[in-house]
Protein backbone atom coordinates (compact mmCIF):
# COMPACT_ATOMS: atom_id res chain seq x y z
CA UNK A 1 0.00 0.00 0.00
CA UNK A 2 2.84 2.37 0.94
CA UNK A 3 4.68 1.53 -2.32
CA UNK A 4 1.58 2.35 -4.38
CA UNK A 5 1.20 5.66 -2.54
CA UNK A 6 4.85 6.57 -3.21
CA UNK A 7 4.50 5.73 -6.92
CA UNK A 8 1.33 7.82 -7.12
CA UNK A 9 3.07 10.79 -5.51
CA UNK A 10 6.05 10.43 -7.87
CA UNK A 11 3.78 10.31 -10.92
CA UNK A 12 1.86 13.35 -9.70
CA UNK A 13 5.10 15.30 -9.14
CA UNK A 14 6.37 14.35 -12.60
CA UNK A 15 3.13 15.44 -14.24
CA UNK A 16 3.17 18.77 -12.39
CA UNK A 17 6.78 19.38 -13.45
CA UNK A 18 5.90 18.96 -17.11
CA UNK A 19 2.91 21.32 -17.07
CA UNK A 20 3.84 24.49 -18.95
CA UNK A 21 2.48 27.91 -18.23
CA UNK A 22 0.56 29.63 -21.02
CA UNK A 23 2.44 31.48 -23.76
CA UNK A 24 0.92 34.71 -22.44
CA UNK A 25 2.22 34.13 -18.91
CA UNK A 26 5.57 33.01 -20.30
CA UNK A 27 5.99 36.23 -22.30
CA UNK A 28 4.82 38.28 -19.32
CA UNK A 29 7.41 36.59 -17.11
CA UNK A 30 10.16 37.30 -19.67
CA UNK A 31 9.00 40.85 -20.35
CA UNK A 32 8.92 41.87 -16.68
CA UNK A 33 11.94 39.87 -15.48
CA UNK A 34 14.10 43.02 -15.14
CA UNK A 35 11.42 45.29 -13.77
CA UNK A 36 9.99 46.35 -17.13
CA UNK A 37 6.39 47.53 -17.19
CA UNK A 38 3.63 45.14 -18.33
CA UNK A 39 0.99 47.12 -20.19
CA UNK A 40 -2.42 46.81 -21.86
CA UNK A 41 -0.57 45.95 -25.09
CA UNK A 42 2.91 44.43 -25.00
CA UNK A 43 4.82 44.27 -28.29
CA UNK A 44 7.82 42.00 -28.69
CA UNK A 45 10.18 40.58 -31.28
CA UNK A 46 12.09 37.28 -31.32
CA UNK A 47 15.34 37.37 -33.28
CA UNK A 48 17.08 34.38 -34.84
CA UNK A 49 20.50 35.67 -35.87
CA UNK A 50 21.32 32.62 -38.00
CA UNK A 51 21.35 32.80 -41.80
CA UNK A 52 21.10 36.57 -42.13
CA UNK A 53 23.04 36.38 -45.39
CA UNK A 54 20.22 34.23 -46.82
CA UNK A 55 17.89 37.24 -46.50
CA UNK A 56 15.02 35.18 -45.09
CA UNK A 57 12.15 35.84 -42.68
CA UNK A 58 13.17 33.69 -39.72
CA UNK A 59 12.11 35.99 -36.87
CA UNK A 60 8.82 36.84 -35.14
CA UNK A 61 6.89 39.97 -34.19
CA UNK A 62 4.20 39.51 -31.55
CA UNK A 63 1.70 41.14 -29.21
CA UNK A 64 0.57 39.93 -25.80
CA UNK A 65 -2.73 41.45 -24.68
CA UNK A 66 -5.89 40.43 -22.81
CA UNK A 67 -4.50 37.02 -21.92
CA UNK A 68 -3.62 36.12 -25.52
CA UNK A 69 -0.50 36.15 -27.69
CA UNK A 70 -0.60 36.97 -31.40
CA UNK A 71 2.61 36.19 -33.26
CA UNK A 72 3.61 36.78 -36.88
CA UNK A 73 6.49 35.79 -39.11
CA UNK A 74 8.84 38.64 -39.83
CA UNK A 75 12.37 40.02 -39.63
CA UNK A 76 14.09 41.96 -36.86
CA UNK A 77 17.30 42.32 -38.89
CA UNK A 78 18.13 44.49 -41.89
CA UNK A 79 18.02 42.87 -45.30
CA UNK A 80 20.96 41.80 -47.44
CA UNK A 81 20.66 44.78 -49.79
CA UNK A 82 21.11 47.46 -47.11
CA UNK A 83 23.83 45.40 -45.41
CA UNK A 84 25.87 45.23 -48.57
CA UNK A 85 25.54 48.95 -49.40
CA UNK A 86 26.52 49.94 -45.85
CA UNK A 87 23.23 51.25 -44.49
CA UNK A 88 20.23 53.31 -45.49
CA UNK A 89 22.26 56.46 -46.15
CA UNK A 90 25.06 54.54 -47.88
CA UNK A 91 27.49 56.66 -45.87
CA UNK A 92 29.77 53.88 -44.62
CA UNK A 93 28.39 53.97 -41.07
CA UNK A 94 26.95 50.49 -41.55
CA UNK A 95 23.39 49.24 -41.50
CA UNK A 96 21.52 49.46 -38.16
CA UNK A 97 20.66 46.44 -36.01
CA UNK A 98 18.33 47.15 -33.09
CA UNK A 99 19.99 46.00 -29.86
CA UNK A 100 18.31 43.30 -27.81
CA UNK A 101 16.31 44.22 -24.74
CA UNK A 102 13.55 46.52 -23.59
CA UNK A 103 12.75 49.71 -25.51
CA UNK A 104 10.47 51.87 -23.34
CA UNK A 105 7.67 53.91 -24.94
CA UNK A 106 9.30 53.96 -28.37
CA UNK A 107 6.35 53.44 -30.74
CA UNK A 108 3.30 55.44 -31.75
CA UNK A 109 0.74 54.75 -34.46
CA UNK A 110 1.78 56.69 -37.56
CA UNK A 111 2.73 56.38 -41.22
CA UNK A 112 5.77 54.53 -42.50
CA UNK A 113 7.16 55.23 -45.95
CA UNK A 114 6.01 57.60 -48.64
CA UNK A 115 4.22 57.55 -51.98
CA UNK A 116 2.78 54.17 -52.93
CA UNK A 117 4.59 52.52 -50.01
CA UNK A 118 3.08 54.79 -47.32
CA UNK A 119 1.06 52.74 -44.81
CA UNK A 120 -0.07 52.77 -41.19
CA UNK A 121 2.58 51.33 -38.90
CA UNK A 122 4.27 51.72 -35.53
CA UNK A 123 6.77 54.54 -35.89
CA UNK A 124 9.71 55.27 -33.60
CA UNK A 125 8.65 58.73 -32.47
CA UNK A 126 8.13 58.10 -28.76
CA UNK A 127 11.66 57.53 -27.51
CA UNK A 128 15.24 56.80 -28.52
CA UNK A 129 16.54 53.31 -29.29
CA UNK A 130 20.01 51.79 -29.30
CA UNK A 131 21.42 50.14 -32.43
CA UNK A 132 24.74 48.70 -33.47
CA UNK A 133 26.16 49.57 -36.88
CA UNK A 134 27.52 46.77 -39.06
CA UNK A 135 30.52 48.74 -40.30
CA UNK A 136 32.20 45.79 -42.02
CA UNK A 137 28.93 44.45 -43.50
CA UNK A 138 29.31 40.91 -42.14
CA UNK A 139 25.99 40.53 -40.20
CA UNK A 140 27.89 40.14 -36.89
CA UNK A 141 28.58 42.54 -34.03
CA UNK A 142 32.37 42.53 -33.75
CA UNK A 143 35.43 44.76 -33.51
CA UNK A 144 35.00 48.04 -35.37
CA UNK A 145 31.21 48.08 -35.19
CA UNK A 146 29.74 51.07 -33.37
CA UNK A 147 26.78 51.78 -31.11
CA UNK A 148 24.33 54.62 -31.68
CA UNK A 149 21.37 55.94 -29.68
CA UNK A 150 18.69 58.19 -31.11
CA UNK A 151 15.53 58.63 -33.12
CA UNK A 152 16.67 56.44 -36.00
CA UNK A 153 13.46 55.49 -37.79
CA UNK A 154 13.46 51.90 -36.52
CA UNK A 155 9.77 51.34 -37.23
CA UNK A 156 7.54 48.25 -37.15
CA UNK A 157 5.99 48.07 -40.61
CA UNK A 158 4.82 45.84 -43.44
CA UNK A 159 5.99 44.70 -46.85
CA UNK A 160 2.53 45.53 -48.27
CA UNK A 161 2.53 42.06 -49.82
CA UNK A 162 1.49 38.54 -48.88
CA UNK A 163 3.83 36.76 -51.31
CA UNK A 164 7.21 38.24 -50.40
CA UNK A 165 10.07 35.73 -49.93
CA UNK A 166 13.21 37.78 -49.24
CA UNK A 167 13.75 40.66 -46.80
CA UNK A 168 15.60 42.56 -49.54
CA UNK A 169 15.14 46.33 -49.37
CA UNK A 170 12.19 46.14 -46.97
CA UNK A 171 14.40 46.63 -43.91
CA UNK A 172 17.39 48.86 -43.22
CA UNK A 173 16.98 48.10 -39.51
CA UNK A 174 13.19 48.24 -39.09
CA UNK A 175 11.21 45.43 -37.50
CA UNK A 176 8.96 44.10 -40.25
CA UNK A 177 5.99 41.76 -40.47
CA UNK A 178 6.26 39.56 -43.54
CA UNK A 179 2.65 39.43 -44.71
CA UNK A 180 0.49 42.52 -45.11
CA UNK A 181 -2.58 40.59 -43.95
CA UNK A 182 -0.80 39.86 -40.66
CA UNK A 183 0.36 43.45 -40.35
CA UNK A 184 -3.20 44.73 -40.66
CA UNK A 185 -4.29 42.34 -37.88
CA UNK A 186 -1.36 43.58 -35.77
CA UNK A 187 -2.43 47.19 -36.21
CA UNK A 188 -6.09 46.36 -35.53
CA UNK A 189 -5.13 44.85 -32.17
CA UNK A 190 -3.13 47.94 -31.21
CA UNK A 191 -5.82 50.39 -32.34
CA UNK A 192 -8.49 48.30 -30.62
CA UNK A 193 -6.76 48.51 -27.25
CA UNK A 194 -8.03 50.70 -24.41
CA UNK A 195 -4.65 52.40 -24.32
CA UNK A 196 -4.96 53.64 -27.90
CA UNK A 197 -8.67 54.43 -27.68
CA UNK A 198 -8.01 56.62 -24.64
CA UNK A 199 -5.09 58.38 -26.35
CA UNK A 200 -4.29 58.01 -30.04
CA UNK A 201 -0.84 59.49 -29.33
CA UNK A 202 -0.05 56.81 -26.76
CA UNK A 203 3.45 55.34 -26.73
CA UNK A 204 4.00 51.58 -26.78
CA UNK A 205 7.07 49.73 -25.53
CA UNK A 206 8.88 46.92 -27.33
CA UNK A 207 11.04 44.03 -26.11
CA UNK A 208 13.44 42.38 -28.55
CA UNK A 209 14.39 38.88 -27.39
CA UNK A 210 16.89 36.48 -28.90
CA UNK A 211 15.60 33.07 -29.86
CA UNK A 212 18.26 31.53 -27.59
CA UNK A 213 16.56 32.92 -24.47
CA UNK A 214 13.15 31.58 -25.47
CA UNK A 215 11.45 28.20 -25.11
CA UNK A 216 10.94 27.58 -28.82
CA UNK A 217 8.22 24.99 -28.21
CA UNK A 218 5.86 27.96 -27.78
CA UNK A 219 6.57 28.97 -31.38
CA UNK A 220 5.39 25.70 -32.94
Amino acid sequence: MLLKLLKSLMNSTTQQATVKISFYDYIKEKYTSKGNKWDDVNIFGIRNEDDQDRDIFNDYIGIATNGKVYIYQGSTDPGKYWTQVGGYNKDGKGVAHLCHGYCRNVYQVGIHGSGSFAHEAMVQTGNEVKVWRDVNNNYTYDNGDTLEIGYLGINIHSTLRDDVVKVGQYSAGCQIIKNYTDHKKFMEIIKGSDKYKNNNKACFSYYLFTIFEMDTSYLK
